[in-house]
């Protein structure tokens, strides 16, 4: 795994040079920042099909993941220069990061009392089996 995380990291700082130029000289970043958000989100998802020595699929799945989580935080921070002026980027950016953090740990939070433990996946590491 720890090699996995570390050619990860280092094709993203080689890649998220470019999206961020991307990033600020397209006409539409949302929609660049969706693609990457979703598409990472949907190979993290996948990574439930990682299973017995199908290991190639989960070490893809976590470069593609990585790579897109990358992506997405450049082109959100690349966003402030459009919607805030110089003068005030700096209030903006103070109240929207804690406040869209604070949001994804309430979704977290709240979702993780539901979320089907790893026995419903076919996983014999889960514990005892009622």
């Amino acid at each position: 795994m720890a090699y996995t995380a570390t050619v990860s990291t280092i094709i993203s700082a080689i890649f998220l040079i470019f999206v961020g130029a991307i990033a600020d000289r397209s006409p539409h970043p949302t929609k660049l920042f969706a693609t990457f958000a979703w598409t990472g989100a949907l190979a993290a998802t996948l990574m439930c099909l990682v299973t017995g020595t199908n290991w190639q699929l989960g070490v893809l799945l976590f470069v593609i993941a990585n790579i897109c989580l990358g992506s997405s935080l450049v082109i959100y921070d690349s966003l402030l220069v459009r919607i805030a002026g110089p003068n005030d980027r700096d209030r903006v950016s103070s109240r929207a990061g804690p406040s869209v953090t604070s949001a994804a740990d309430c979704c977290c939070l709240s979702t993780s009392s539901s979320w089907p433990s790893p026995a419903c996946w076919g996983s014999t590491a889960a514990g005892p089996s009622a």
